[in-house]
């Protein structure tokens, strides 16, 4: 059951000998650097101490993400009270549209880059838990906090897949159950869980969710739409991978809609198998 909670944990834990991000070796290969991620300028100062997650990589590797990191440090920097939105030279990296919802008018994002970020997220913390490289061809499903639109109906907003709640009841019955992996790190604002299961044809998967403080507060408020990062990628499970109980549990509404548990601690309540893809 991998696991890292803090400071002192990550700070002893193995390393990747490879590049999370390409998957070739570290050694005699060049330039390297840290890679921060999630990217620290996503986090208050204060959050920051304890403790980024920090991992050697290539440094070509590493820079191509420099302009995407530069973005999301724009709009966390507005969560933590700063004024770089503000900032004229910094505002042109953006680019916004009209957004009408039955809600009223909004201003989207046309680049807001959080599906690379997830993405990145997912595949850097595959190789901390398993120390096994993720490639990025992988099978996947991944609902954003952040309701996408589409350009060709008049940027109406896409509607989330309900196969996204089957994976977040999995998630909270394996955080109740104990049988779950996970990284928390940057004073508990960046939290990340996952299991492993399987879908209807026997394919091997990998359920996960995460947050950076809270993601969804950078859009309208939408009833039953789920609050995090949450999906799935197919993979065959790595040794060290914590497989989901088989055991049912009761979920209420709001842990399925945010399924990253502040306590696992919790009295099951046993019930009946799901009906659907996932087991």
């Amino acid at each position: 059951m991998p696991q890292i909670a803090n400071q002192s944990q990550f700070q002893k834990w193995k390393k990747p000998t490879f590049c999370y991000l390409c998957g070739g070796l570290l050694e005699n290969s060049g330039s390297l650097n840290d890679d921060h991620c999630p990217p620290e300028g996503m986090f208050a100062v204060s959050d920051r101490a304890n403790y980024p997650i920090k991992i050697t990589v290539h440094a070509g590797c590493n820079h191509r993400w420099h302009v995407e990191d530069e973005k999301m440090a724009i709009f966390y920097d507005v969560l933590h009270g700063g004024s770089k939105a503000s900032v004229p030279a910094l505002q042109r990296k953006l680019s916004f549209l009209d957004v009408e919802t039955d809600q009223g008018l909004f201003q989207g994002i046309t680049n807001f880059p959080i599906r690379p970020l997830s993405f990145r997220i997912i595949r850097c913390a595959h190789a901390l838990l398993y120390d096994e490289f993720l490639p990025r061809g992988m099978i996947n499903h991944i609902h954003y906090p952040i309701p996408e639109v589409d350009s060709s109906t008049g940027n109406t907003p896409l509607p989330h897949e309900m196969q996204t709640y089957a994976f977040a009841d999995e998630l909270c019955i394996a955080q109740k159950t104990k049988t779950h992996d996970f990284i928390c790190a940057y004073n508990r604002q960046f939290r990340y869980v996952c299991t492993w299961s399987h879908l209807d044809d026997g394919t091997p998967i990998c359920i996960f969710a995460f947050d950076i403080y809270r993601l969804s507060r950078f859009a309208v408020a939408i009833r039953d739409f789920p609050r995090a990062v949450i999906g799935f990628y197919t993979r065959s499970p790595p040794a060290s991978a914590t497989k989901c109980s088989n055991i049912r549990v009761e979920n209420s509404d709001d842990e399925v809609l945010y399924p990253i548990l502040e306590s696992t601690v919790v009295q099951n309540k046993i019930g009946v198998e799901p009906s659907w893809g996932v087991g």
